[in-house]
């Protein structure tokens, strides 16, 4: 068994590792070594059966966040889950880990200039959107995402610009597996007021989302 760390050890930028916890060898170094002290791994997380670690890391070019996949014991090197990101704005922006491990949820400007939502193996292939066309108003991006406690769902909310004034948010559900046909279970409450999801129930029937600009919790029907 070991643990998973991130550090400079070797400089100048920060590097994942992996340290056996018997002790009695270095510290084995499993990203490549960033050139500058300002490039790191950014976020991290294992696979329920702690074969694989997958992270966020800008090591390929500064400020560039992409997300990557590694064997947990280092048995092969570490591979990139996303696409070529747009010019601009050049990082994945956030991740999830599926139930079972299996597939990363990710947000990221894949192909267009916006954030969007990505499914992917987590041993690598060809990342699938699930975001529905974000063409309600002026175009927007993907803002927050869950994971539905079955696995087999995931929750995400969208928000755009309207009348390039207000940021309109909606409230989505889609299924991980085809036919994945994103749902929305709630329309924008009014101009300029949130919509975030921040828990599902255990029984997957409830999503709590924050929503307004004071705090309001609101639980809507999955």
């Amino acid at each position: 068994a070991g643990v998973a760390f991130t550090s400079n050890l070797a400089g100048p930028g920060h590097a994942l590792y992996r340290v056996l916890l018997s002790g009695g060898a270095a510290p084995e170094r499993l990203s490549p070594l960033p050139a500058e002290a300002q490039q790191r791994v950014s976020a991290l997380d294992v696979t329920p059966d702690g074969a694989r670690l997958v992270y966020l890391s800008d090591h390929r070019a500064r400020g560039v966040v992409e997300l990557y996949s590694v064997p947990a014991d280092g048995s092969t090197e570490s591979l990139r889950l996303n696409r070529p990101l747009a010019s601009g704005s050049r990082r994945v922006v956030t991740f999830e880990l599926s139930a079972g491990g299996a597939r990363v949820l990710y947000s990221a400007p894949q192909g267009v200039d916006t954030p969007q939502l990505w499914s992917v193996p987590v041993t690598g292939g060809e990342p699938v959107r699930l975001n529905r066309d974000l063409e309600r108003g002026t175009p927007g991006n993907v803002e927050e995402v869950l994971l539905a406690p079955d696995g087999a769902h995931a929750f995400y909310s969208t928000t755009h610009k309207e009348a390039d004034v207000h940021d309109v948010y909606d409230l989505f559900r889609v299924a991980l597996d085809p036919p994945r046909t994103p749902q929305r279970l709630i329309d924008a409450l009014a101009p300029g007021v949130s919509l975030r999801p921040l828990a599902v129930s255990p029984d997957g029937a409830w999503v709590i989302v924050n929503g307004g600009t004071q705090g309001t919790l609101l639980a809507v029907p999955s």
